[in-house]
């Protein structure tokens, strides 16, 4: 569904970024 998806973005970004979950949201908004 799209919430996995969803998921799945957010802990590429996580890896890609190395920021984990404090910057998370900020680099879901921008």
């Amino acid at each position: 569904g799209s919430a996995d998806e969803v998921r799945a973005n957010e802990a590429v970004i996580e890896a890609y970024l190395g920021t984990g979950l404090k910057n998370k949201t900020a680099g879901a908004g921008a």
